[in-house]
């Protein structure tokens, strides 16, 4: 694997939807590794592939829910009622980047117009106040990509439109994710992204490995799409754990 574009595993055990360019430079995409609960999500994994395109961002969270980013448009189900209303009421003026999903309904969504909506349900706290500081998020061109630890509440990783980032995650962590984020750093050219203002949605109530390679899919020609985002893809992935928080960034 030359690149991977899209990396993203759902909360249930064993499942993953995956995006990539080999080393050889032929694109291929996987389907079927995604179960009966994202049929919808492997349909358009599939369609957006075959169409020269590539799913970006695939995000996961509680309930079966999911997000997910392409060149031609979006795919998502079970979100929560505030945040696909507010994805619906703006989509003729602003579009999403990054959609983050959390526990108890939490969610975050960055818009290409450098805006912001969320719910935390009190349950992110520093992602609460890393929002709010505007002035260090300009300084920094913006937030580009967020992700939520869905299992857990508190924990985070966020990356900046100049390549710097900002987590709160078990301090097992660390290493791992100080190489990614310095990675990231090297590779990240992202475009200002400043936010304008942030829209808090009042409080709603709402209720396979797979072994076998053939079933990867090659796309004959590689794709020639315009890669509509930059930073890290996917999201947070990994069940329940026990440990010490350590908070970092780069």
């Amino acid at each position: 694997m030359q690149a991977p574009h899209d990396v993203a595993f759902p909360m249930e055990p064993g499942l993953y939807s995956l995006c990539w360019r080999t080393i050889g430079g032929e694109e291929w995409y996987e389907d079927a590794c995604l179960g009966p609960n994202y049929v919808r999500l492997a349909a358009f994994v599939k369609n957006v592939a075959t169409s020269g395109g590539r799913t970006t961002r695939t995000v996961f969270g509680p309930e079966s829910s999911y997000f997910s980013i392409s060149p031609s448009g979006y795919s998502w189900q079970n979100l929560p009622p505030a945040l696909q209303d507010d994805i619906h009421s703006g989509i003729k003026t602003r579009r999403p980047t990054t959609v983050a999903l959390g526990v108890q309904g939490a969610y975050v969504v960055l818009y290409d117009d450098g805006s912001v909506s969320l719910d935390l349900r009190g349950q992110y706290p520093l992602v609460d106040s890393l929002l709010r500081n505007t002035q260090e998020s300009s300084r920094r061109r913006g937030i580009v990509y967020l992700a939520l630890n869905p299992f857990l509440p508190g924990e985070y990783y966020a990356v900046y439109g100049d390549g710097s980032t900002s987590w709160n995650l078990p301090t097992a962590w660390s290493q791992n994710v100080t190489t990614v984020s310095q990675m990231l750093a090297q590779e990240t050219a992202a475009p200002p992204a400043y936010v304008t203002h942030i829209a808090a949605s009042a409080p709603h109530t709402h209720g396979c490995l797979c072994p076998n390679p053939s079933r990867s899919t090659h796309i004959p020609s590689p794709a020639s799409c315009t890669h509509p985002s930059t930073g890290a893809q996917g999201q947070l992935a990994g069940g329940p754990h026990d440990g010490v928080k350590g908070r970092g960034g780069t």
